[in-house]
Parts: C-alpha cells; structure tokens; sequence
C-alpha cells in the first residue's frame, strides 16, 4: 500500500499489480516492473498499447481495464484486492479457465448464477471488508492508498519484520541465490576444489 502511495504520488498508474510483481523483502514489501505505467495526468491514453490491445494480467485488471476505459489510480486498487485475495486463499477471485471467460467475470455487474460477484468467503473476517472494497466494480467506491493505510493502522518500522518462518526462510533462500549468481556469495567449502565448468572444444 505504501509503494502504491508513493506511485501514485508520482503521478503514475502500475495497470499491471500482480503476485509476480510483488517481492517480500526481510524489511518489508516491494512493487516492482513499472515497464506499462502510465502517467495518470499526461494526456496519455492509458487505455491502449499501439497495436490496440488492453495491455494488462487479466486475473488481476480492473473492469475498466478490461474494458479498456480511461484509468486512474483507482484502477491499481482493485489490482491489489485481487493480490490480497490470491495471498489470502490462494485462488484468484476473478480466475477462469479462459482469457475471454476472466474479462466476462470482471466486467460482470448484474447479479448471475454463473458469473456472480467474487466468492471472498475464504478470505479471512478481518481483511474481508477491506479487500470488498477494494473489489469495488465502481472506482469512486474503491478506498484510495491513504484511506487503506488508516484502516490496516501504522506501519511496522524498518527492520526485520515479523514474516511467519518459512517466509523468512525462502527469503534467506533466495537471497542466497542472488548472491551466488552475483558472485558475491560463499565460495566452496575449504578442502574442496571449486567446481570445473566444461568448456567446448573448437574445430
């Protein structure tokens, strides 16, 4: 919620908050790949790509999104209740077996037995409301970054923060991984010869 803020106040639109774009770090949360952000005030058409196609992860866009209507910051909330909703239960509220069937389910606003509004029952009681209104299908109704700040309460300060233990493990875990990729790493354990990469043999 906090780089959304900070996002925003740059006056940039994500359009594209999804699971994969967001990074658990021990000291907290970041949203990464702004590569289709958008200025939200430019005059830019927020809409489209050059070719004509709403540009987006369709489990994750907002109905004017998928609809391809001029976006706002509002848009960028209703990605963040889908993200919080795939946290909490690990299913997208808006997932369908197809790309077309996704795009029906989120421009939906009428009552339907088939494509209903998003099932949240699995959500936990405590983050249900916010993520609800945060799935607002009207962008007027979606709480903005602030007003989420204010209901979730003060920020944890800098710092290691208190992720359940196997999170801090696959942290450590990938971090680790980064490390040896950049060759800042561990080297091999004394006694053992560093391992011998082949090199092909020329003609």
């Amino acid at each position: 919620v906090t780089a959304l803020t900070e996002i925003h106040r740059a006056g940039l639109i994500h359009r594209d908050l999804k699971p994969e774009n967001v990074l658990l770090s021990q000291d907290g949360v970041r949203v990464i790949d702004l590569g289709i952000a958008r200025a939200a005030e430019s005059g830019v058409d927020t809409r489209l790509t050059r070719t004509g196609l709403v540009i987006g992860s369709p489990a994750f866009m907002s109905p004017e999104q998928a609809e391809g209507r001029e976006l706002t910051p509002a848009s960028d909330l209703f990605s963040l209740g889908s993200v919080l909703a795939m946290a909490a239960t690990g299913v997208s509220p808006f997932a369908a077996d197809s790309t077309l069937q996704t795009l029906f389910n989120l421009v939906q606003t009428l009552f339907n037995l088939v494509h209903g509004e998003p099932e949240l029952s699995a959500v936990p009681a405590g983050l249900r409301p916010l993520v609800a209104r945060c799935l607002a299908k009207a962008p007027a109704d979606r709480p903005t970054p602030a007003e989420l700040l204010h209901l979730l309460g003060p920020v944890p300060p800098a710092g290691r923060l208190p992720w359940p233990p196997a999170v801090h493990g696959l942290i450590a875990a990938q971090g680790a991984a980064i490390d040896r990729l950049l060759g800042v790493g561990p080297g091999p354990a004394p006694g053992r010869p560093a391992p011998r990469i082949p090199h092909p043999r020329l003609p």
